[in-house]
This record gives structure tokens, C-alpha cells and sequence, in this order.
């Protein structure tokens, strides 16, 4: 479970000092997602490029975005006029994100060999 910040409108908001050096690593880190999010709602037929390394945040969705695990996405708006404009850019996110197709798959661990490999461990 993920609970993501919201984007910052900088000017909007009049963020100064840590806030304003908070909203500028927020709004960083969130669009490091959206540029992985677009790499993988494109046709998976072609070979891309997916920029997971671009932010932390990237880093840690890697396998739930991109992996072999079940993900779902919940998007909350508040629908008032000066939300606007951030209430389409999350409905455009949300409509990239649906487009995302994950291949689950059942990870058996190979109970001998993982008994194995902490017998090695032991004498190691």
C-alpha cells in the first residue's frame, strides 16, 4: 500500500524554506513516475527504456509496476474549482495507469536447494 503526495503547485501554494524544498522533491519524485508509468502503458511489442532509477520512489514501485504482482490504483479527488486542473492531471495518471499490464506469477522457492544454500552460509 502506497499513499502518494499530491502534486504541488508551487505558486499556488507559496511555499517557502523546507516546504517549498519539500514540494520541489515531491513534485520531482512524482514525475519521475508519470515518465514510468508512460514507458510502460506504451506498446509492450517494443523495445524501451524503463527510467526506474530516476527517483527512490521509482526504485521502490519498481515491482509493483512493472513486476509480476497483482496492482491496483486508487485515485481520490476533491472536485472543487480550484482543483481543477490537478483533478485532470490525476484522472490522466490514473487513465496511464490502466494501461499498465502486469504478467503475475505464482515465486516457488525450491525448498532443498534453499535448505542448500543455508547449510553454505553456516559453514561459510
Amino acid at each position: 500500500m502506497v499513499d502518494l503526495a499530491g502534486s504541488e503547485r508551487i505558486a499556488k501554494s507559496k511555499s517557502e524554506g523546507r516546504r517549498f524544498q519539500e514540494a520541489v522533491i515531491i513534485n520531482t519524485s512524482l514525475s519521475a513516475l508519470g515518465k514510468v508509468v508512460l514507458a510502460l502503458a506504451q506498446d509492450s511489442r517494443t523495445a524501451r527504456h524503463i527510467p526506474y532509477r530516476d527517483s527512490k520512489l521509482t526504485r521502490i514501485l519498481q515491482n509493483s509496476l512493472g513486476g509480476n504482482s497483482y496492482t491496483s490504483l486508487l485515485t481520490c479527488l476533491y472536485p472543487i474549482e480550484d482543483n481543477y486542473e490537478e483533478c485532470l492531471n490525476s484522472l490522466a495518471f490514473a487513465d496511464r495507469c490502466k494501461n499498465i499490464r502486469n504478467r503475475p506469477t505464482v515465486n516457488y522457492v525450491d525448498q532443498q536447494q534453499s535448505a542448500q544454500e543455508r547449510q553454505v552460509r553456516e559453514l561459510t
